[in-house]
Parts: C-alpha cells; sequence; structure tokens
C-alpha cells in the first residue's frame, strides 16, 4: 500500500482521537455537574426538612414552657 494511505490513515485516527477525547471530556464534566446538582438538591431537601422538624419541636418547646409558665404562676400565686 501507498504511504500516502497510511499518512492519511494516521491523521484520521489522530483526528477521531482528539475528537474522541473532548466527547469523553465533555461527557465526564456533564455527568460531574448532574452529579453536584443532585447532591445539592438532596442536601437541600436535607436541610429543609431538618428545619421544618427543628421548628415544630421549638414550637412544642415553646407551648410547653408556656404551660409550665402559667401553672406556676396559677398555684404560686
Amino acid at each position: 500500500m501507498p504511504s500516502e494511505f497510511y499518512t492519511r490513515l494516521e491523521s484520521q485516527v489522530e483526528k477521531s482521537g482528539k475528537d474522541n477525547f473532548r466527547r469523553g471530556l465533555l461527557i465526564g464534566v456533564g455527568f460531574l455537574a448532574l452529579f453536584l446538582l443532585l447532591e445539592t438538591i438532596m442536601d437541600t431537601i436535607f436541610i429543609g426538612r431538618q428545619i421544618f422538624l427543628g421548628g415544630i419541636l421549638l414550637a412544642a418547646a415553646a407551648l410547653i414552657a408556656l404551660n409550665l409558665w402559667m401553672l406556676v404562676r396559677k398555684y404560686f400565686k
């Protein structure tokens, strides 16, 4: 086979290698961005749920404190 064929084949292989590298890099960065987005969403949901439960417990503690204050006021007046 002529050397021109090998030269042309080598340049096509180099070009396709560069294209595959760029595509793979782009796909990898895309999956990393998607993972970080999903991780942030999960953290936000977890933190939101904890804040909600904390608010409920804080309200319950406030009601208990109010009841105790009213009992102390009623019986030690």
